[in-house]
């Protein structure tokens, strides 16, 4: 209901920043809405070829959250 306060709240170039602290912090009610608003740019980026890299290269954002949500233990 008041996401959009939240998100007006969040940088633009912090956003990933955002979203991996979510997973880090296992918040899934957060990370269920974030997916849901941005799966669509998620999903372009990775037709799209567009990268990831943090230690490791990956084919897009999406890989390098599931990934680090499966090295944390994350399972919410």
């Amino acid at each position: 209901m008041y996401n959009h306060y939240i998100n007006d709240l969040i940088f633009a170039v912090r956003f990933n920043n955002y979203i991996i602290s979510v997973i880090r912090n296992d918040d899934a009610l957060v990370f269920k809405h974030v997916m849901f608003e941005n799966q669509c740019k998620w999903f372009t980026d990775w037709l799209n070829n567009k990268r990831y890299i943090c230690n490791n290269k990956y084919n897009c954002f999406l890989y390098f959250l599931y990934e680090y949500s499966v090295v944390l233990d994350s399972h919410n």
